[in-house]
């Protein structure tokens, strides 16, 4: 997804449900896949919970897991403040505290959030919670979705 891992860093202003989707769609016509299963998690679940939901969906089956299907509930700045209070503190520092206050994580968890945290930006996070809260609940879509779902919360 745009912004995620190591892909380029979009302006802030093109995080957005419509954008998400249709960067899917222009992938799956791009390799011509026909009928492929749809996995989205988080941000990535709630732009696969939006296509799968359409009413011309090309997709065989959609998995997802934990969709960010309620980030619009409450204060979204809030929400977002709170997601980016580690983004460019100290790793060593970060490390610690998600030791800490995760003790069923791996190791390869801790990294996992650390190097996530390097490759993303504030103004990216807190423009995904405001599009959500403008999006509101997302779960009522799941009734409109006609493919076999897995849906891991």
């Amino acid at each position: 997804m745009r912004g995620h891992g190591d892909s380029i860093i979009p302006p802030a202003s093109s995080y957005s449900l419509q954008a998400t989707t249709g960067d899917v769609l222009a992938f799956v016509n791009e390799l011509q896949l026909q009928r492929p299963l749809l996995i989205g998690h988080s941000w990535g679940g709630a732009t696969a919970l939006v296509l799968a939901s359409g009413t011309n969906s090309v997709f065989s089956q959609v998995v997802l897991e934990d969709p960010a299907c309620y980030m619009g509930r409450d204060d979204p700045m809030a929400r977002a403040l709170h997601n980016t209070q580690d983004i460019g503190r100290p790793l060593a520092e970060v490390r610690q505290e998600l030791l800490a206050d995760n003790s069923e994580w791996t190791e390869e968890d801790v990294e996992g959030k650390l190097d996530a945290l390097q490759k993303v930006s504030r103004d990216a996070v807190i423009n995904i919670y405001t599009e959500v809260n403008q999006a509101g609940n997302l779960l009522p879509l799941l009734a409109q979705v006609t493919v076999p779902t897995l849906l891991l919360r």
